[in-house]
């Protein structure tokens, strides 16, 4: 039950997400900012940390911390250091974009799962992460180019981990792939 309502409202909020952002980038202003969207839904999405350590969702801990922390940091400190050095908006509503689609599936998925649902959430990765993971790592170049702060250089290790993490965390989403095609197939 609680999951259930956990992945509705989660739904919900990807959508909204993603449609103001969609809004955003083909010049409709609405009063209703994409950013803050954001900041609401993926702030909830931690949630999902919680979730793996209570084994509440039977996902990996560590690649559930890996997400959401970095998601967290993008969110709430890099967007915001980085704008001050690059304003043009399209970098990060096409990030936004992008972690609203793969939510969305995953939500869905999980609310649903039927043949819709499971081919949204295991094709949709193969285009969504690694475009999620650049446009979070040319985030981090920007802010390593342009910011003064001596801090900045803590960033090095986090574009360096996208080699690793981020690949990572692609094979597991490959790896669960493989599971769910051998699944409804037999």
């Amino acid at each position: 039950m609680y999951l259930n309502i956990y992945n509705k409202i989660s739904l919900i909020g990807w959508s909204i997400t993603f449609v103001v952002a969609l809004l955003h980038i083909i010049g409709y202003q609405i009063s209703l900012d994409p950013f803050f969207c954001l900041k609401v839904i993926q702030t909830f999405a931690a949630l999902e940390i919680l979730h793996a350590i209570f084994k509440i969702i039977y996902s990996s801990i560590f690649f559930t911390c890996i997400q959401a922390v970095s998601r967290l940091l993008y969110t709430w400190l890099l967007f915001a250091i980085s704008k001050q050095y690059y304003s043009n908006e399209w970098i990060y509503l096409l990030l936004i974009i992008a972690w609203s689609l793969a939510d969305f599936s995953r939500a869905f998925y999980y609310l649903r799962r039927n043949k819709i649902s499971g081919w949204m959430r295991y094709n949709f990765f193969f285009v969504l992460y690694p475009t999620g993971q650049l446009l979070e790592v040319i985030i981090s170049l920007i802010i390593l180019k342009e910011a003064t702060h001596p801090l900045k250089w803590l960033l090095a290790p986090l574009i360096f981990s996208y080699f690793f993490l981020g690949a990572g965390i692609f094979r597991h989403m490959l790896r669960n792939r493989k599971k769910y095609y051998q699944k409804i197939q037999s």
